[in-house]
């Protein structure tokens, strides 16, 4: 009975330490922001967070989680802005003031993310400044390695 004590101990500190560094390391970095996948009714389906970039992906960590990585990461040559608007009264209760929301696509599925003016710039110039898909130059000998093909010298 008493390892058992011990292991639920262990457990608990544990999480409250993994709980303590995402705080802290998060909050440190990347733009604080509310996010939500659509369809989504009225205002519900919100989730706080923070986003942060990291070359062509966007990583969205959940206030409320314990994850070491990122619960949503985006790339954002596959990414594009829908539209954007202000929040709605029933939004306004729990947004800060200021707030713009903008509705985008990733891979055939919608979000909607709340920031202020500042980081919904800086979303919006990080996705326009993508490279498109198609004009991507590859490497033709790190793709022959990739895909496990071995070139021979006759």
């Amino acid at each position: 009975m008493e390892i058992v004590a011990w292991l639920l101990t262990a457990i608990a500190v544990a999480c409250v330490a993994l709980a303590v560094w995402r705080f802290v390391t998060l909050r440190s970095r990347g733009a604080t922001v509310l996010i939500r996948r659509l369809p989504a009714s009225g205002e519900h389906g919100w989730r706080h967070g923070t986003v942060q970039y990291q070359g062509d992906m966007l990583g969205y960590f959940k206030l409320r989680s314990l994850s070491p990585t990122a619960d949503l990461t985006l790339d954002r040559r596959y990414t594009e802005v829908e539209s954007h608007r202000a929040p709605s009264d029933t939004e306004l209760h729990f947004m800060p003031l200021g707030s713009r929301i903008v509705q985008f696509s990733s891979r055939d599925q919608e979000y909607e993310i709340s920031a202020d003016r500042r980081s919904i710039m800086a979303l919006i110039s990080w996705l326009e400044s993508a490279p498109d898909v198609r004009q991507e130059k590859y490497d033709h000998k790190s793709m022959t390695q990739r895909i496990g093909r071995r070139t021979t010298e006759g």
